[in-house]
């Protein structure tokens, strides 16, 4: 689990980004918000950033340099000025509006030649705006007067999309036991926002026992006063959103094509059901 990291709101990263890919995916722009937002306020901008670059590269094949280019330019302005927050919103917005292609998606990926259905009704074209409104329930909840363990409760929104853990190759841990109870602020000390609270309050991340310990007692309160999130208290659907996918059934190729209107051509199907 060496590369195993929680977000600000204690979600799998690696779900996080998924389910990210899958909502633009349905042009789902009130929940890519969200999942693309949790990752930029758990201090990955840049590499969410980049991502969309590499989500042009993969599947929007109509007018990719100018998409590239709108995609850099609000980059650019958040370099400018980090602490504006609509650009990365843009971003989400400019893939929703433009028409994707899964063809070389699946071609690439998984060796499979797929056909778009003549009716698309997920690529009719909308129009989705980024707005301060939108924006606001999305900012770090930072209000100490709840109680620091209801608060995963208040903020997890969505559920990430575990259907395609298998076909996408997310890596879940064996064993969510240790993530749940007592490994939970190590694997979450990845995160940037976590690792500036931990540091803050006199935190120590020891990487070879995968563990963090405070300087002193009075530390330690206080970080948990703020932050102790208590995830081993939380429902099963919460400690369920850490990672895992326990009791999820696994959705194959020819499922992922169908819930997006695009379908494997029979022949191809029954050549791979053969092998």
């Amino acid at each position: 689990m060496e590369n195993y990291i929680l977000t600000r709101y204690l979600y799998s990263y690696m779900e996080v980004k998924q389910s990210l890919f899958l909502s633009i995916l349905k042009k789902d722009f009130n929940q890519s918000l969200f999942w693309g937002y949790e990752l930029y306020f758990s201090g990955f901008q840049e590499e969410t950033f980049d991502y969309f670059i590499e989500m042009i590269d993969e599947l929007y094949k109509k007018k990719p340099v100018t998409l590239k280019k709108m995609i850099q330019h609000e980059k650019n302005i958040w370099l400018k000025d980090n602490t504006l927050h609509l650009p990365f919103g843009n971003c989400i917005s400019i893939l929703c509006i433009n028409e994707y292609n899964l063809t070389p998606f699946v071609k690439q990926f998984f060796g499979v030649n797929c056909k778009k259905e003549e009716q698309n009704s997920i690529q009719n074209k909308k129009d989705f705006e980024m707005t301060d409104e939108l924006l606001k329930p999305l900012l770090t909840f930072d209000d100490h007067s709840i109680l620091s363990y209801k608060v995963l409760k208040m903020k997890q929104t969505y559920s990430p999309e575990k259907r395609y853990i298998d076909l996408l190759k997310i890596y879940c841990p064996q064993n969510a036991t240790d993530i749940i109870s007592g490994k939970w602020l190590y694997f979450a000390s990845v995160s940037p926002i976590w690792h500036q609270r931990i540091t803050h309050h006199n935190g120590i991340i020891n990487e070879e026992e995968n563990s963090v310990t405070f300087e002193d007692d009075d530390s330690l309160e206080e970080f948990y006063n703020l932050w102790g999130y208590e995830p081993d208290e939380q429902s099963k659907q919460i400690q369920l959103n850490l990672g895992g996918k326990d009791g999820v059934e696994q959705s194959d190729l020819t499922a992922f094509c169908n819930e997006f209107q695009y379908r494997i051509p029979k022949t191809r199907r029954k050549k791979a059901a053969t092998k």
